[in-house]
């Protein structure tokens, strides 16, 4: 397999390559499959992206297709227009998914916008966050810093915040106040909430804190409200 490279505009074929460099505007014509992929600038891939190592993209880039690699690293504006699959996956700017992720350990920040499931081991999020579908994690950290919505939530360590800072990364998303988190419902072993509204969470051990409207708690083991946490119904089960 030959390394590609591309400085300046340019355009290459689909096909199987080891390492893919591009550098300022390049698009990849059809499906790809390489052993490592960067970018600095603008990149465009009219099809599918299969990496056996690290993807690290930086600057704008956009796969109309499917994604799968080790790792996956953005920066920047990037548009995938379906299924994401990778044991790491980092994104930091605007993010956006068009089909369910799939990975081990994930992290977004900024604008991150899903339209299917997410899955993954351990998932951290800041910011202005929107999944259409479930965000199912073993361990789940929020940090909300705009309006958030989330069809359904379940995990093992599921925890909420409110974004504290007022002049910084998260007052670039904040409209009023630090935002909310909706969700339907959310279903969990340990769960903890701030500013979030939900018809019903479901837990082990469950603590609602400031910010939250719960319509109903169902509990096993724990329930405790603070501050202005709001909960219509209680049930021990």
């Amino acid at each position: 397999m030959e390394n590609i490279n591309i400085a300046g505009s340019g355009k290459i074929s689909g096909g199987e390559y080891a390492q893919v460099k591009i550098s300022g505007s390049g698009r990849v014509l059809g499906n790809i499959r390489c052993t490592d992929l960067r970018s600095a600038g603008s990149a465009h891939v009219e099809g599918d992206v299969e990496c056996a190592g690290q993807i690290k993209c930086a600057g704008s880039f956009r796969c109309d297709g499917r994604v799968q690699a080790d790792e996956l690293h953005v920066s920047g504006s990037c548009t995938l227009g379906s299924e994401v699959r990778a044991r790491v996956f980092k994104a930091a700017g605007s993010f956006s998914a068009g089909g369910r992720m799939c990975t081990e350990q994930l992290s977004g920040a900024g604008r991150f916008t899903v339209d299917g499931d997410i899955e993954g081991d351990e998932v951290k999020l800041s910011g202005s966050v929107k999944v259409n579908g479930l965000l199912n994690a073993e361990r789940l950290h929020i940090r909300v810093g705009g309006d958030c919505r989330i069809g359904s939530i379940g995990g093992g360590e599921i925890l909420v915040e409110r974004g504290e800072e007022k002049n910084g990364f998260f007052g670039l998303f904040r409209k009023n106040g630090t935002g909310t988190l909706s969700v339907s419902t959310i279903e969990g072993d340990s769960v903890t909430l701030q500013n979030t509204e939900a018809d019903v969470v479901r837990g082990r051990e469950v603590v609602i804190s400031s910010g939250c409207k719960i319509g109903c708690v169902e509990y096993s083991v724990s329930l405790k409200v603070e501050d202005d946490g709001q909960v219509g119904e209680r049930r021990q089960v």
